[in-house]
């Protein structure tokens, strides 16, 4: 039997273990209602976005006109262009997000961060340091796919066979294409006619092929009867997932799984935008990245921070590229600026040293 002091201790640190116990889940209750918090602001910002991005498009149109839009086809459009745009922002913000049951590799971090003109002193599971990553690692998967996809049209391939046409498809649908513009063009301007007919004639095959390609292109193969997922899908899936790797290990299983869910999907979005959904717009649509140190214009960029506090920023990072027209001579006279997507940043108090 305890010695009766023992014993005085001892339900001293049950009630002591107890008090813990509920103070713990008292705070697990806390977190998770600030967590449900945090959710319903992000989708409520997101709402926002999307309704300003709507907006944009609808004064861009008004503005401009005089496009050649195909009918009733409302995949051409600036509108859809530009929810098809959201739609990869919003999957590239989840797929790189740095939440709970995500580890950081800080060395490969840092070496990113450092490649970017970004530092990061301290802590980097701090949330805004998390932010900070995210964002470059949104920005890096995006040029990633676009390098290795241009790799692939630039690729000369000497493949036979029905399954090797079948993969390059694509391939021969945009250089053939590109190939009939430019007769279009050269006999628009050595032949009499119709100027207009001429314009109109192109802009139609243009965007008509491409509007094609962004709904099938490289999509499934169908072979035999059977689905075959392309060969530059699977490809780019791969590099993709091993970039990721490089830089976080995800310790949940479930949330692993979304990822792995979302790589195809965020593939063959940044693909059908970047590739063809511009070229279906006309003019055809830019897109760009600002660089570090670009003065913040409200305009044309979106960061999460009051308007006030973004007039004598800078551009610390872009995680998203703006997608509109006439984006690099907006400043001429006779050149009107139109905005279908805001570039996404996170801006920075000074203007630092380069």
């Amino acid at each position: 039997m305890l010695h009766p002091s023992f014993q005085q201790k001892n339900k001293q640190i049950e009630s002591q273990s107890q008090i813990l116990q509920a103070e713990r889940l008292n705070l697990e209750a806390i977190l998770e209602s600030k967590d449900d918090y945090i959710n319903n602001l992000e989708k409520a910002n997101e709402n926002l976005k999307k309704n300003v991005i709507k907006c944009h498009s609808a004064l861009g149109d008004i503005i401009n006109a005089t496009s050649f839009h195909l009918g009733s086809q409302n995949s051409n459009s600036a509108v859809q262009f530009s929810e098809d745009i959201y739609a990869l922002h919003s999957n590239l913000e989840k797929f790189c997000r740095l939440k709970r049951g995500v580890e950081i590799n800080e060395s490969e971090v840092k070496v990113l961060l450092e490649k970017n003109g970004c530092s990061i002193s301290g802590n980097m599971r701090n949330s805004k340091f998390k932010h900070m990553i995210s964002s470059i690692l949104e920005r890096h998967v995006i040029e990633n796919v676009i390098e290795k996809t241009k790799e692939y049209f630039d690729k000369q391939k000497n493949d036979v066979g029905d399954e090797s046409q079948q993969h390059r498809l694509e391939e021969q649908i945009v250089n053939g294409t590109e190939k009939l513009l430019k007769l279009i063009e050269s006999i628009s301007k050595n032949r009499a006619g119709d100027e207009k007919v001429s314009k109109a004639t192109s802009t139609k095959i243009r965007q008509q092929i491409y509007g094609v390609l962004g709904n099938r292109g490289f999509s499934n193969i169908i072979i035999d009867k059977e689905d075959k997922v392309h060969p530059l899908i699977v490809n780019l899936r791969k590099d993709i997932t091993s970039l990721m790797n490089k830089y976080r290990t995800i310790k949940i299983q479930e949330k692993l799984l979304d990822n792995e869910m979302l790589t195809d999907q965020i593939v063959r979005q940044i693909v059908n935008i970047f590739f063809f959904g511009i070229k279906v717009q006309e003019p055809i649509a830019e897109w760009k990245f600002f660089e570090k140190n670009t003065k913040v214009n409200n305009l044309i960029m979106y960061a999460a921070w009051d308007e006030e506090e973004l007039e004598n920023s800078y551009v610390d990072a872009c995680s998203f590229p703006i997608f509109g027209f006439n984006l690099c001579e907006a400043e001429k006279a006779d050149k009107i600026l139109k905005v279908i997507f805001q570039a996404q940043i996170i801006p920075g108090n000074t203007l630092k040293d380069k």
